[in-house]
């Protein structure tokens, strides 16, 4: 009678059950478990290990589970998902429940299929994917139709005041606005959507925040109000990416404070150990605050708001501060957020202290001064080739192209032969179809070990730009770029 009532049980679970031997052969299987395998029972039971219809994927982790349940170890999951393969060697997903039988090494194994679950969870997946993606180009584009009729508006005007030479100058200028403009929103895209490594020089970061704060703040109602205490820490940062955390967060503030008020911003150093209970290695950090009295933020949105294009506000991406979360990452620090409806929000950012002196400050080179040279450009589109060789030519430099890194090679190669070496190379990194700066630049040193190598990319990015002097590069220009920028960096190259 007693076998009878566990043979029912055991056939009615509702599930494909099975009692699997310390050997891991299976000694019953239920008509369920034939069902969800395609195996009959003969071909089972006292038979087959279960580990034979485990994926290959997945069957690691199973054996280690049936090991140290056996020895008793604490922690190893009764409930888990794998990969079984059946006799037409289809893979399911199963969710399997498993207990040891008492007194006995025997365990008891109860799964059921949710290969469609998973399924239909991918395809929603899919779905809220492509909401999210049709949000963000939704936002994007309309930023940059904004931008472009700026930039076009103003152009247009230019033409028409060819008389006037002022007034072309004064829309020119408003044109390149607007054009700085549709740089920071690239290069903020750039940076959350393929995770660029920062380019880290050490600093005292309060001046720098400070800066950024103050320029942020141009022309708004908030004010700023900073509590800064002696002998904060300097750290190794990014200064582009870490000037785009302070304009996310200055402008959240404004944002949350359309009347105006004040933006508190309250620096500390402060050692980080196991029991802070902040989820960050043991350590010393500077500790950078941002305290607004605005709106807040509900508490049902809270845990959202680094969430990639999640917004509470009209005409937003929401990217703003998921790239800021992105950023801070990757200077191995965190940012987390308190806030309350109707008593504002705290923005709160830890960065690493530098084990690193401060380097120098440098003195700052002319905007735009002349050179001379022979500066060969490798670009593959033509656009850029004909703007970058008239600034090099108005900066005084002589300039040949390439299209592409072979070709680039190949001149570099003559120009020598002839006695008309180039003084600079200015590569791009990415050539569609062809061969690109990084791979042109290891066939050039070869030729010549002492070639000294721009790098040029649009992609901020891309792993050359973080640490240009491992790849053989002296230095790095960040696409687009204005002639002050480029004459900057020429002089910089060239020790002036």
């Amino acid at each position: 009678e007693s076998e009878n009532r566990y043979r029912t049980i055991f056939e009615n679970t509702g599930a494909a059950t099975l009692i699997i031997d310390e050997d891991t052969t299976i000694e019953l299987a239920n008509a369920e478990f034939e069902r969800l395998s395609g195996y009959p029972k003969e071909a089972l039971e006292k038979v087959m290990s279960w580990a034979s219809l485990v994926a290959a994927e997945d069957l690691k982790r199973m054996m280690q589970y049936h090991e140290l349940r056996r020895k008793g170890s604490p922690g190893v999951p009764r409930d888990y998902e794998f990969r079984l393969i059946d006799r037409q060697g289809r893979e399911k997903i199963v969710h399997n429940r498993v207990a040891l039988i008492p007194g006995t090494g025997k365990s008891v194994s109860s799964m059921i299929d949710i290969t469609e679950q998973h399924r239909l969870s991918e395809e929603l997946l899919k779905y809220e994917k492509l909401k999210s993606v049709g949000v963000l180009a939704g936002g994007i584009a309309h930023d940059f139709n904004n931008i472009l009729t700026g930039i076009m508006g103003n152009i247009s005007l230019a033409k028409m005041f060819a008389q006037d030479p002022d007034k072309v100058v004064q829309r020119l200028g408003e044109a390149e606005k607007a054009a700085y403009l549709a740089k920071e929103l690239t290069r903020q895209l750039l940076t959350f959507s393929r995770g660029g490594a920062p380019v880290k020089t050490t600093a005292a970061v309060t001046e720098f925040v400070q800066d950024a704060v103050t320029f942020a703040l141009r022309g708004s109602r908030l004010k700023s109000e900073f509590s800064i205490p002696p002998d904060i820490g300097s750290v190794d940062f990014d200064h582009n990416q870490i000037q785009q955390v302070v304009n996310n967060l200055v402008l959240n503030a404004e944002q949350a404070t359309p009347a105006g008020g004040v933006l508190k911003i309250e620096f500390q150093n402060q050692r980080i150990t196991a029991a802070a209970g902040v989820p960050l290695p043991p350590g010393e950090y500077v500790r950078i605050q941002f305290s607004d009295q605005g709106c807040g933020i509900a508490k049902e949105d809270l845990p959202k708001i680094f969430d990639p294009f999640f917004t509470t506000r009209d005409k937003a991406s929401g990217l703003g501060l998921a790239t800021a979360y992105s950023i801070i990452k990757r200077h191995d620090g965190l940012i987390t957020a308190e806030s309350e409806i109707g008593r504002g929000t705290t923005f709160t950012v830890w960065l690493p202290v530098s084990m690193k002196k401060e380097a120098p400050a440098a003195a700052s080179p002319p905007a735009s001064s002349r050179g001379q040279g022979r500066i060969l450009v490798m670009d593959d589109e033509a656009l850029v080739r004909e703007v970058l060789g008239e600034m090099l030519k108005r900066l005084g430099y002589a300039v040949e192209f390439a299209e592409d890194g072979g070709e680039a090679v190949k001149i570099y190669q003559v120009a020598r032969k002839i006695d008309q070496p180039f003084d600079l190379v200015i590569m791009d990194l990415t050539v569609a179809g062809g061969m690109g700066g990084k791979e042109a630049l290891q066939q050039l040193l070869l030729i010549d070990p002492q070639v000294k190598a721009l790098a040029s990319s649009g992609y901020s990015s891309d792993p050359v730009m973080s640490d240009y002097r491992a790849h053989g590069f002296q230095g790095v220009i960040a696409k687009p770029y204005t002639v002050e920028e480029l004459s900057r960096t020429l002089n910089r190259l060239f020790g002036r």
